[in-house]
C-alpha cells in the first residue's frame, strides 16, 4: 500500500485482513470504523516516516565519519598520535606586520603550548591558565596565539573530538576548485569559543586539508564574526616522519556569495625546522615574575566557565 510518498510494506499484510475481515459488513460504513482505519493509516505514515528519517541520519553519519577517517588516514593519525609533542618556529603575520614570531613547543593533542618569542616572552599553555613572563612582557592576545596556531595545525586530528561536530555536506566548490566538505561545530561550552565554526575542504583524491573557512568569535561577538568569516589556505606541507605537516598557511578574507577568496592574502603563518619531540619536565611552567592572560570578559559573561577544548 502506498499513501503520498510513503511506500507502508510493514502493515500491508494486517490492513488487508482488516479489510477483507469486515468486507461488506455494515460496521465499515460506521463513523467508528472509518476513523479507526483513518487513525491505522496515519499511525502507519508517522512510523514510516520517523524510520525514513532515522535512516537518512544514519547514511549522513556514515558519511561524516567516512570523510574524518579519510582525513585522518592522508595525514596519518595513528604516527602523529605515538609522538609526545610537535615543536618548531612560528612566524604570524598579519596586516603587514609580524604579529609573533618565535619558538612554539606543543603537546599532539594541542592541549598544552609554550612559545618562546624572539624578545625573551615566555608564554605557556597549562590546560587552563595562559601565563606569560615576565609580567612586565607586552605579548597581546598571548592565550588566544597558544590556543588558534596549534589547533589550526593539529586539526585534522581533532575531529573525533568530545564536544565536536562534524556534518558531510557533499562536494563544493572554494575559489572555483573542487573540495569534500565538512562542517565542524562545537557543543556549548567547549573551548574559548563554542560557537566558532569551520568549512573544512579537503582535496577529494588525497583527502589532505587543502584550507579551512572559519569564524573567529573570540573576544568579538558572535554576528560580527558571521558577517566576516575568513579562510586559510595551506599552500605548503612537508613530511615529517611520515606525516604531512602544513608550513604555509595563507589568509584570506571570504565572499560567503560564491565561496571565492580575496585576490591577496591578509596574513601568513609559517611553520619552520618541525621536529617532534618528548616533553621536557616543567617545560610548561614559567619562572620568575609572570601574568596571566586570562579570557576576555566578553566571553566570560557570553560561555561561563571555561571547559578545554583540547
Amino acid at each position: 500500500m502506498k499513501i503520498g510518498i510513503y511506500d507502508i510494506k510493514i502493515n500491508d499484510i494486517d490492513f488487508a485482513r482488516l479489510l477483507k475481515r469486515h468486507k461488506g459488513t455494515t460496521i465499515m460504513k460506521t463513523p467508528v470504523y472509518r476513523g479507526q482505519i483513518a487513525f491505522f493509516m496515519l499511525f502507519s505514515i508517522i512510523i514510516c516516516a520517523s524510520c525514513n528519517n532515522q535512516s537518512q541520519n544514519k547514511a549522513k553519519n556514515m558519511d561524516a565519519q567516512a570523510f574524518i577517517q579519510a582525513i585522518e588516514s592522508s595525514h596519518q593519525k595513528d604516527l602523529w598520535a605515538q609522538q609526545p609533542a610537535f615543536n618548531s618556529d612560528l612566524v604570524v603575520r598579519f596586516g603587514g606586520r609580524t604579529l609573533l614570531e618565535g619558538e612554539m613547543f606543543m603537546t599532539n593533542d594541542a592541549g598544552r603550548t609554550r612559545i618562546d618569542a624572539t624578545d625573551g616572552t615566555v608564554a605557556v599553555f597549562n590546560g587552563e591558565q595562559a601565563l606569560v613572563s615576565p609580567a612586565s612582557a607586552t605579548m597581546e592576545r598571548a592565550r588566544f596565539h597558544l590556543l588558534t596556531w596549534p589547533y589550526f595545525l593539529a586539526l585534522p586530528f581533532k575531529l573525533n573530538d568530545p564536544g565536536t561536530n562534524l556534518e558531510w555536506l557533499g562536494k563544493a566548490q572554494l575559489n572555483k576548485q573542487p573540495y569534500d566538505l565538512g562542517r565542524l561545530t562545537f557543543n556549548k561550552g567547549v573551548g574559548d569559543t563554542p560557537e566558532d565554526w569551520y568549512l573544512i575542504y579537503a582535496d577529494t583524491a588525497s583527502h589532505v586539508v587543502k584550507a579551512l573557512m572559519y569564524i573567529v568569535t573570540y573576544g568579538t561577538a558572535v554576528e560580527d564574526a558571521n558577517a566576516e568569516p575568513h579562510a586559510i589556505v595551506y599552500n605548503e606541507y612537508m613530511e615529517l616522519d611520515g606525516v604531512p605537516v602544513p608550513t604555509q598557511w595563507d589568509f584570506y578574507g571570504v565572499n560567503m556569495q560564491d565561496s571565492t577568496l580575496s585576490a591577496e592574502p591578509i596574513g601568513q603563518v609559517l611553520i619552520k625546522d618541525p621536529i617532534f619531540a618528548k616533553v621536557p619536565e616543567g617545560i610548561f611552567e614559567v619562572k620568575g615574575s609572570f601574568k596571566e592572560d586570562a579570557l576576555p570578559e566578553v566571553e566570560k559573561k557570553k560561555r561561563g566557565k571555561k571547559k578545554g577544548r583540547g
